[in-house]
């Protein structure tokens, strides 16, 4: 508590002497924070991963533990997306943000942790935390920004994860190779986070007052938000992508060094579920581009899981490396093209406002990741009854062909929506 009060000090002197050009600078930096934020987390999650043979073999655990690890942060953001959505309606964007986050940052005490459980309830604690800065990627952007602007902003928000996925791939064994202990290199991410959030709340301490609408009309905007046919149609269309992108790091890996049949020495092996998240980096500024020439979101809607799900299906079965790592590129670039349009829903509604986006976003993660929990654990048994992933990707699929319809159907027309 002491060192944290020293390190807001620091930083509260340092922030104050910087001059915002009348504010200009102030909605870049607030943006690249909350950005930031979330990044680092992942880059932390990932890295479990990345160092689980050494957390295996220094708890003695099994691998169903130390799946549990990483795991436990999903089942955690089933909670912590509703708890973004109170913590909101409670205290407000900046409190309720700093607080969400403040739960990321128990990974501090990882490097204390001496039991397999005691690491497992932080982690959890984390997944909490990391769900209140993923609900407030888009109201924190629509905030600060309009217009092009926040579309823009918002459409870079997606990519928050891959960077994050990216560093970690890249430089989770050499950081902790340097750092010397698995516990240290873990916690090192939750420090980064802890003096993101301290800066988060000394540049936001002016707008404390702005953070204080009636509770009565809180309650009302978050009740028609559990009746709102956007918050509904976008948790129906992405039903069966998140499938596919949680697939892409969970289940390709083994699929391809398993079950492909393709040789060992496989470039395809190694790279195809790392080309798919090198191509989600991109596809976003393209998904944008193509929003500001006024595709309907609804053509796009269609446009993306077709292409994705031909790609998909062309990379699963074909075993020429080459046609593998291309459909790899073209399913994470078809996939993460019509994102811009979806999570620029909420803050395109006409009388939106931070809380109703807030509220929108908190609701939509929290079934979306009680969906795809479920979704994941259908696949995984799947293979294990079967020996193969033929009924879990098929599976996946069939959920894209059913729900992307449905989600047309519930999802209101454009006029509902703010025209940029």
């Amino acid at each position: 508590m002491v060192l944290a009060a020293v390190v807001y000090c620091f930083l509260a002197q340092t922030i104050n002497e910087f001059k915002y050009n009348g504010g200009v600078m102030k909605k870049y930096f607030i943006w690249l924070l909350v950005f930031t934020v979330y990044a680092v987390f992942t880059v932390g999650w990932v890295s479990t991963g990345q160092l689980m043979p050494s957390i295996q073999h220094e708890l003695s655990i099994n691998t169903q533990q130390a799946t549990l690890i990483t795991t436990s942060i999903s089942i955690a953001k089933i909670f912590g997306a509703f708890l973004a959505g109170w913590l909101v309606f409670k205290l407000g964007m900046r409190k309720g943000y700093f607080v969400g986050c403040l739960f990321i940052s128990t990974g501090v005490f990882l490097s204390f942790a001496d039991n397999y459980y005691a690491i497992l309830i932080i982690r959890f604690l984390q997944g909490l935390g990391s769900a209140c800065a993923l609900v407030s990627l888009s109201p924190v952007t629509q905030k600060y920004f309009s217009g092009r602007q926040k579309n823009l902003f918002v459409s870079i928000n997606i990519t928050s994860n891959t960077i994050g996925n990216i560093i970690a791939l890249l430089s989770a064994g050499w950081i902790a190779s340097k750092i010397g202990h698995w516990q240290q290199a873990l916690s090192l991410y939750s420090w980064v986070n802890l003096v993101l959030i301290l800066i988060w709340l000394i540049v936001t301490k002016k707008e404390e007052r702005q953070d204080s609408p009636i509770l009565m009309n809180k309650k009302n905007e978050f009740i028609s938000v559990l009746k709102n046919r956007v918050t509904w149609g976008m948790v129906a269309y992405y039903i069966g992508p998140i499938l596919f992108l949680n697939s892409s790091f969970l289940f390709f890996p083994t699929y391809f060094q398993e079950y492909s049949g393709l040789d060992k020495n496989s470039l395809a092996i190694h790279l195809a579920p790392a080309l798919v998240s090198v191509a989600m980096l991109f596809a976003p500024f393209f998904g944008f581009w193509l929003k500001r020439k006024g595709v309907y979101f609804k053509r796009m809607f269609v446009i993306s899981p077709v292409l994705t799900a031909v790609a998909g299906i062309i990379l699963l079965v074909s075993k020429n490396d080459a046609v593998i790592m291309t459909a790899s590129v073209m399913a994470g670039f078809f996939f993460e093209m019509a994102t811009p349009f979806l999570f620029n829903l909420p803050v395109d509604m006409h009388n939106g406002s931070v809380e109703k986006t807030s509220y929108t976003m908190s609701v939509f993660w929290s079934l979306t990741y009680i969906i795809v929990n479920v979704n994941n654990e259908i696949i995984a048994l799947s293979v294990d009854k079967t020996g193969s992933f033929t009924f879990g990707f098929s599976y996946m699929f069939v959920l894209m062909a059913l729900f992307v319809p449905l989600s047309l159907w519930i999802l209101p027309k454009r006029e509902y929506f703010i025209k940029e």
